[in-house]
């Protein structure tokens, strides 16, 4: 088609993978799922047709923790998904392979799911660039949930400027998707501008700065430091509540709406649950009435909060991503307790609906990457962008790759 002078849209060519939560209609979809091993999705979810629309190549499934309902992506009906900078350890999830592909060159642009950080902890764990939108500007429809107010599907990519092109052609508008919205979705596109004057960004250190390994707290002060020298004036705040939206989210909000989505799977054919996964979702179902709407009373407090910090003059929130690198691959771990810790920087941002962005921002002593996370006010998605592009504009981590045999 370039050949002949003819352009299929902004992502003319661009080999893109799909978490397979995600459906292409003659192709399987199986969640990781021994119960959709066999499921052929009958047509294309909405953001698959604008994908095709805008002229994407898609290239295959990405392996993902069962159900989405997982942090590490160790697949028991499927195989582990394993980590391309070091096999040993975890890719993060529940996206893990949608970060694992894109950080192994198997393709340049990956769509995963983000519930509670899965797009972002695998960017982290995989040293690439990954993007939560706001809540609702990604039709979801085609896509198997986990929690509908607070799933969002995103894009995975080495560069900030394929994921806003990528987040260009897909956003916008279903009717037929109930947790779309009918907000217009700016233009994305992203300057080449590296200054940052004027913008103020701001560090909650309690909370999201607690227990970090050495390394990614280095990093992350590093990168910081980087964007104050690119004109940001970087200002530490309080913000209260985080640890409670972290806990009321991953354990009472996600939970119970998973428990309820596969009640009866889970009464009728448990065994062919994965036990982790089981484990994890059965939270859920022990939670009362009462405390699940306490829950969602606190989300409408938490996200005012959000609103209000952002409204006092703060453009941009800077934290890390994850609080350590990618784990060790370990069966015995409690995978509940070990998404959670994985989680716990991005759970937050999920229970406000704001859109949020993980950058590649170094490595550890062992060689796996770390993660710096900027958070912006919801619709404030072309501003988050922009600012994750200055970073890159003037970094390289971002370039480096793995040895991939």
């Amino acid at each position: 088609a370039r050949r002949a002078g003819h352009s299929l849209g902004a992502l003319h060519g661009m080999p893109v993978s799909l978490k397979d939560n995600i459906d292409v209609a003659g192709i399987r979809t199986t969640m990781a799922s021994d119960f959709f091993s066999s499921n052929v999705a009958v047509k294309d979810a909405e953001v698959v047709k604008r994908l095709r629309l805008a002229g994407a190549v898609i290239v295959g499934k990405a392996n993902l923790h069962e159900f989405a309902c997982g942090a590490t992506s160790q697949s028991q009906h499927f195989g582990p998904c394993l980590n391309p900078w070091n096999a040993s350890h975890v890719p993060g999830g529940s996206s893990g392979g949608s970060g694992a592909s894109v950080a192994a060159g198997m393709c340049v642009l990956s769509i995963g799911s983000d519930t509670g950080g899965s797009i972002r902890a695998p960017a982290s764990f995989n040293g690439v660039a990954g993007f939560k939108p706001t809540n609702g500007a990604v039709p979801n429809r085609g896509s198997f949930p986990v929690s509908p107010p607070h799933d969002t599907l995103g894009p995975i990519a080495r560069c900030v400027e394929d994921l806003a092109v990528c987040y260009s052609a897909i956003a916008g508008f279903d009717p037929e998707d109930p947790t779309s919205s009918k907000r217009p979705v700016d233009d994305v596109l992203v300057s080449s501008e590296t200054t940052l004057q004027g913008l103020i960004i701001g560090q909650p250190r309690a909370f999201f700065h607690e227990a970090l390994q050495p390394e990614v707290a280095a990093n992350t002060e590093a990168s910081v430091a980087l964007l104050a020298d690119l004109g940001a004036r970087v200002v530490d705040i309080e913000l209260h509540g985080a640890e409670e939206a972290w806990r009321l989210l991953s354990t009472v909000i996600v939970m119970t709406d998973a428990a309820a989505l596969h009640r009866e799977r889970m009464e009728t054919e448990s065994q062919r649950m994965g036990r982790d996964v089981y484990d994890r979702i059965a939270v859920g179902r022990d939670v009362s009435g009462i405390q699940y709407a306490e829950a969602i009373r606190f989300r409408e407090h938490w996200r005012r909060r959000v609103e209000f910090l952002f409204g006092d003059g703060i453009d941009i929130l800077a934290m890390p991503t994850t609080p350590f690198t990618a784990p060790l691959a370990d069966p015995t771990a409690d995978m509940g307790l070990t998404s959670n810790r994985i989680n716990r920087n991005n759970f937050p941002w999920s229970m406000a609906g704001v859109p949020a962005l993980s950058l590649p921002s170094g490595f550890d002593e062992c060689g796996l990457p770390t993660g710096l996370q900027l958070v912006a006010s919801r619709w404030q998605d072309l501003k988050l962008l922009a600012v994750g592009k200055a970073f890159q504009n003037v970094t390289d981590w971002h370039l480096r790759s793995p040895s991939v045999s």
